[in-house]
């Protein structure tokens, strides 16, 4: 797959539920926004851009499915990622989509470089 490369980070899971631990000493870059991504009922599309900086793509709950290309019409056969802790790692200036199949998908972002408005 072009443009991404699959880890993982510590899961640690027991009675009292699951912790998903990321050191920053593994991203491969300085860390300048993070965000949260959950899916509604129903599933949803979301990126569609140009990665504009590093990022790094960790899922926290439920799948997502990650495609890249070099463009919207020539994108991959896509990566879902169904453990915690399972993560991508995007690279700048490649086209991303990734797909939250229903509410229960929920995938955090760190990135490389703060947003920039694509308006």
């Amino acid at each position: 797959m072009s443009g991404i490369e699959q880890s993982s980070s510590t899961v640690h899971t027991d009675p009292r539920g699951t912790l998903i631990a990321t050191e920053l000493s593994d991203v491969p870059f300085a860390v300048t926004r993070i965000f949260v991504v959950r899916g509604p009922d129903g599933g949803a599309v979301r990126g569609d851009h140009v990665t504009n900086s590093a990022e790094l793509l960790v899922l926290v709950s439920g799948t997502v499915t990650v495609f890249s290309g070099i463009d919207a019409e020539h994108l991959d056969a896509g990566v879902t990622l169904s453990r915690p802790g399972a993560r991508i790692l995007l690279e700048v200036g490649h086209y991303v989509r990734y797909f939250l199949p229903n509410a229960e998908s929920e995938i955090l972002v760190l990135c490389e470089q703060p947003f920039v408005s694509r308006s």
